[in-house]
């Protein structure tokens, strides 16, 4: 009830408050209370307009700005003429007022403020908005003003997110061509004027012509000493507006800046065209301008010894675009090599190797030869960059790098390395040489290494190459580099470095990293010898020679019938270590020594190796198996915890081990896995202790499916469906007592996630067994299951997850369960399974409830709940056309399609709907006449908050656009969906104001 100036007076009192550190969060919530019943006030915009012109108050003007915002945007169409005119009037006059004394963050709202306005105004209502910007540009004081507005414009007009419909979108577009020649003559005054202040050079030498037909690389070439310095801030911040409006589409001419921040903001800004490639073809003589001006900035970088990486990044892009530098000629070239080998940054050497990789790719190849002399350069110097003896000083503060294909350097390393075998002192165990070269000795290992692994990555390029030329001139280096890589390794194996007692811990790393990439190099290039047949029975013998010591050396079956190994893998199980991951650590590593193959044993060996495996278990799993049904629940929990983590981990270790070794490991823990299914119906309403035993046949169940058989499978089966009933009753009991779902009731379905995981891998294993399985499995998770869940979803999402996984590998793997197949039915075993043959499924009301599990999981709001039911629908339909099934098509299309219809329109799951998307176009294109003709009709008119009118400008623009390839489908839908977005904004604020 109080007036424009006491509303102002309340209103920067509780501004001051709210922002006041001491105020606690009660009664800022008291204010925002306030502020948010002062928005509802009638004539709200006539209270906004009197605070702008009034307070002091930076908070009061920003509440201000914002609330008249929403005014703008959402009751602008039931306020009255007068009033827009004044809110237009004071939004421009403040601006122009006080906008270049003001904060950035207030010029720039009141900018978008009237922007805003002009989106719904221009030009009928509006007729001098551009005109006013025009004049803004005009006057030198008030460029900047212009600018931001033009930039605002730019961006709310033509960006990618403007949300004019399609006619008014083409209407805006025309009358902004209209003013493009006007827009791009003033830019490039304002352009000129920012580069009024002369320029001064003190280069020696010019860079060399583009134009010249002879400009060739000479990388000997020294660069001479330029200076930038910089200049205002007021000239930075207009050419950065300016980078921003070329960036939305318009073109323009830049002249030469003396200033290098200010380079750096031009570039930026002539990137923007050359990425889009709008420049005109008679631009030429602008890029050879541009080429001179870019050739001073990269020498001006490289001599100063204060240089920045953000003058690197924008001017990469002209020497990534290939056919540019071969207009322009090899200076950009030259500077930049320059650049990449002089500065000492690691961060800006990568940088610059990232950028030779793109200008070398985009090297067309018929003008390869152009550039060979380029290419051997940039080679010769980083090799010797990766090198300690030549480049010590940077190598010793980062890793090593590699590049190239010379072998020069490597053989000169790979000589002294060969002749380091006769300093060796086999007696002592020992190395003979000066003690001063150790230094420079590590130096010549590491490079050896480093150069090893550089000419092992090359490889790629000749195994995968498909030129024959390219493999044919490079074969003879190849065999030379093999020839060398084998003795190297033959040396290494005879001397034996990596075990000599040297007295520099450094030489003896250098020796086994060697070592190692020598054996790495072997393994890679053998690729290229067989792919040339090049590998015969003496390269076959030594290479033999060269890994079985080391894998003998690794591991002997003789290693384990040693009295110490003997005792302790048999006091293992019982130590006592309080760390669980150690524990399991360490009964996964005797496990791998006692399963894994041994390779041809006696009869004595075999038999005390499978003595050794029977002590470990025994001894690991007795307590485990001590226990009876009728043993406490807290001694239960005791032992299960310490035990089957253990055991599961051991299990899911021995996954990938051979058949032989999986068969012993599941023998010695086969009584394990029958005591625990003894013991899990008894025991699985306490959480903790069914958790390990569910998590245990998990692991089983995903390792030994084999080694269990159908009937071992049906067994436990039997026990979890007889164990998810139990943990179900009990789930409903709870519920019915405490009459609301809470998080105690949620631990009551812990481990039915593990259950329902335990039966999908049931579902998968291969075979026909699942047939016997498959009803009661679906029956629980359909009459059990899924009742309970269904409402809670959000409460249980494991569980739901865990149904939804299950039931979509029903559907995936078992779908003859519900549609035979089509050789049973007498069509050829040739044709498509999805395709031909009669379309009635034998339980159609099971399958179709099964489907609408789907359809109740599109409607949840978890996002893992709703992109696994949308992945599983598109992935069983691209399996087996399920979207054209008669029982889809006319049960469960159309609901399908609103419910995915609505999450765009919502924006409910935002972060899919390009997924979405892809779904309605697949579910569409069942029937694609339906779709547009029936479906959409119906759809748009159950849209209760839009207009008759509304209805048909939506019909127009999608039914009638009814294209069917996947790219304009989608392009018509995100239309289709941004308009009814749009409508239902306005219609809502008309609403609420009237």
């Amino acid at each position: 009830d109080l007036n424009e100036n006491g509303s102002l007076v309340v209103l920067e009192h509780l501004m001051e408050e709210f922002f006041n550190p001491l105020t606690n969060n009660v009664r800022k919530h008291e204010i925002e209370l306030q502020l948010h019943s002062f928005k509802r006030m009638p004539q709200l915009w006539k209270f906004c307009i009197y605070f702008i012109t009034n307070t002091s108050s930076q908070h009061v003007t920003m509440f201000a700005l914002s609330t008249l915002e929403s005014v703008i945007n959402q009751q602008w169409s039931t306020t009255d003429l007068s009033g827009k005119e004044v809110i237009k009037n004071v939004l421009h006059n403040t601006l122009i007022e006080k906008g270049a004394s003001a904060p950035h963050i207030f010029r720039n709202k009141y900018a978008k403020l009237l922007v805003d306005v002009a989106k719904q105004e221009w030009p009928e209502r509006y007729p001098n908005f551009f005109f006013n910007i025009l004049e803004l540009l005009k006057s030198e004081c008030s460029q900047l003003i212009g600018l931001i507005l033009l930039r605002t414009t730019s961006e709310e007009f033509m960006g990618l997110h403007s949300t004019f419909e399609g006619g008014r979108k083409q209407e805006i577009t025309r009358l902004l061509q209209q003013y493009i020649p006007v827009v791009f003559e003033l830019l490039t005054n304002i352009l000129e004027n920012l580069s009024a202040k002369p320029r001064h050079t003190s280069t020696a030498t010019p860079p060399p012509s583009p134009t010249h037909p002879t400009s060739t690389p000479n990388f000997s070439h020294q660069l001479a000493t330029a200076t930038f310095r910089p200049d205002s801030k007021a000239l930075n911040k207009k050419l950065s507006i300016l980078s921003n409006i070329f960036s939305r589409g318009f073109l323009h001419f830049l002249q030469k800046l003396d200033d290098d921040d200010m380079c750096v903001l031009a570039m930026s800004t002539i990137n923007e065209l050359l990425y889009r490639k709008s420049t005109p073809p008679e631009s030429q003589d602008f890029f050879i301008q541009l080429y001179h001006h870019l050739v001073e900035l990269l020498k001006d970088v490289t001599s100063s010894s204060n240089y920045k990486m953000d003058t690197l990044d924008p001017a990469t892009p002209f020497v990534e675009t290939g056919d540019r530098t071969e207009l322009l000629g090899f200076g950009i070239l030259i500077a930049f090599f320059q650049l990449t080998m002089q500065l000492p940054s690691a961060q800006c050497y990568l940088r610059c190797l990232s950028v030779w990789a793109t200008f070398i790719k985009q090297i067309k190849p018929q003008n390869a030869h152009k550039y060979s002399e380029v290419f051997a350069g940039l080679s010769t110097a980083l090799l010797k960059k990766i090198q300690f003896t030549c480049n010590y000083n940077q190598l010793n503060q980062v890793n090593d790098t590699d590049i190239e294909e010379n072998l020069s350097p490597w053989k000169m390393s790979h000589d002294v390395y060969r002749h380091m075998e006769l300093a060796v002192d086999h007696q002592n165990h020992t190395l003979n040489f000066d003690i001063s070269e150790t230094e420079r000795l590590c130096y010549v290992l590491k490079d050896f290494s480093s150069l090893t692994q550089t000419l092992t990555r090359l490889s790629s390029l000749f195994i995968d190459q498909e030129s024959q030329d390219v493999s044919r001139s490079a074969t003879n280096l190849i065999n030379c580099l093999i020839e060398k890589l084998l003795e190297s390794a033959s040396l290494a194996i005879s001397a034996r470095f990596y075990q000599l007692k040297l007295r520099e811990s450094r030489l003896t790393e250098c020796f086994i990293d060697i070592h190692g990439e020598l054996l790495a190099a072997l393994k890679t290039w053998l690729v290229w010898m067989t792919q040339k047949e090049k590998m015969s029975d003496h390269h076959t013998r030594i290479i033999i020679d060269i890994t079985l010591p080391v894998l003998l050396e690794a591991f002997a079956p003789n290693v384990i019938v040693l009295p110490m190994v003997v005792q302790f893998i048999h006091v293992a199980p019982n130590l006592n270590i309080a760390d669980p991951e150690t524990k399991c650590v360490l009964n996964s590593s005797i496990s791998n020594l006692l399963l894994k193959p041994w390779g041809d044993l006696s009869n004595s060996d075999a038999a005390q190796r499978n003595l050794l495996i029977g002590a470990f278990f025994e001894n690991l799993t007795r307590e485990f198996r001590e226990l009876t049904p009728t043993t406490s629940e807290g001694k239960v929990l005791e032992v299960a915890q310490r035990i089957l983590p253990s055991l599961s981990n051991i299990v899911e270790h021995c996954k990938n081990f051979p058949l032989a070794s999986k068969r012993l490991l599941f023998a010695v823990i086969k009584p394990t896995i029958e005591h625990t299914l003894l013991l899990l119906p008894n025991y699985v309403t306490f959480n903790e202790i069914s958790n390990h035993m569910l998590t245990f046949f998990l692991n089983v169940l995903g390792v030994f499916q084999q080694q269990l058989g159908v009937e071992g499978t049906k067994s436990a089966v039997d026990v979890f469906l007889q164990v998810a009933v139990r943990i179900l009753r009990k789930f409903i009991l709870v519920n019915k007592i405490n009459y609301c779902y809470s998080e105690q009731q949620a631990s009551n379905l812990a481990g039915l996630d593990k259950l329902l995981q335990i039966l999908q891998l049931v579902v998968e294993s291969p075979g026909n067994a699942y047939k016997t399985f498959l009803p009661g499995i679906l029956q629980l998770c359909m009459e059990n299951v899924y009742p309970l869940v269904a409402g809670q979803a959000g409460d249980a999402p494991d569980v739901f997850l865990a149904l939804l996984t299950l039931l979509y590998s029903i559907l995936l793997n078992r779908w003859q369960y519900f549609y035979i197949s089509q050789v049973r039915l007498g069509y050829s075993p040739g044709c498509s399974e999805s395709e031909i043959g009669p379309d009635r499924p034998q339980k159609p009301e099971q399958l179709l409830a099964v489907l609408q599990v789907f359809g109740q999981a599109l409607l949840q709001h978890d996002i893992s709940i709703f992109r696994l039911s949308l992945a599983a629908l598109e992935d069983i339909n691209s399996k087996w056309r399920l979207y054209h099934k008669a029982l889809f098509r006319d049960h469960l299309l159309p609901q399908f399609l609103t419910v995915l219809l609505n999450c765009l329109i919502e924006k409910s799951q935002s972060l899919l709907s390009e997924d979405i998307e892809t779904a309605i176009y697949n579910m569409a294109a069942v029937n694609f006449d339906g779709f547009f003709s029936t479906f959409l009709r119906r759809f748009i008119q159950n849209i209760n908050e839009l207009t008759q009118s509304q209805w048909e400008i939506l019909m127009d623009n999608f039914i009638h656009n009814h294209d069917r390839d996947i790219p304009t489908f989608v392009h018509h839908l995100r239309r289709f969906i941004s308009d009814i977005q749009h409508f239902k904004m306005c219609n809502i604020g008309s609403n609420i104001v009237n």
